[in-house]
C-alpha cells in the first residue's frame, strides 16, 4: 500500500473500468462520468472506497469557516 498524502502530485491512475470495481481498489472517478467512465484503481490498504490519495482528497481541511469552528470547539473544549 502506498501512503500518498494529498499535498503530493496525485498518483497516475490505472484507469479501471467500473466492472474492475472492488473493495480493494481505488473507485475514485479520474475522467467525466458516462459509460467510459475511468477510476483510479489504486489499492484502498482495506479502507474502501479510496486509496490513501484521494481519501485524503475526498475528506481535506475543510473550508475556512469548518476550520474556525473547530478551532473554537476545541478552544471552548479545553475551558
Amino acid at each position: 500500500m502506498s501512503d500518498w498524502s494529498s499535498k503530493e502530485a496525485a498518483p497516475a491512475p490505472r484507469m479501471i473500468s467500473l466492472l474492475e470495481l472492488d473493495d480493494a481498489v481505488c473507485r475514485w472517478p479520474v475522467t467525466e462520468a458516462g459509460e467510459n467512465t475511468g477510476f483510479c484503481g489504486h489499492a484502498t490498504g482495506g479502507k474502501p472506497p479510496y486509496c490513501p490519495y484521494h481519501r485524503d482528497k475526498a475528506h481535506g481541511e475543510g473550508t475556512s469557516a469548518e476550520q474556525a469552528a473547530l478551532k473554537n470547539l476545541k478552544r471552548i473544549m479545553h475551558r
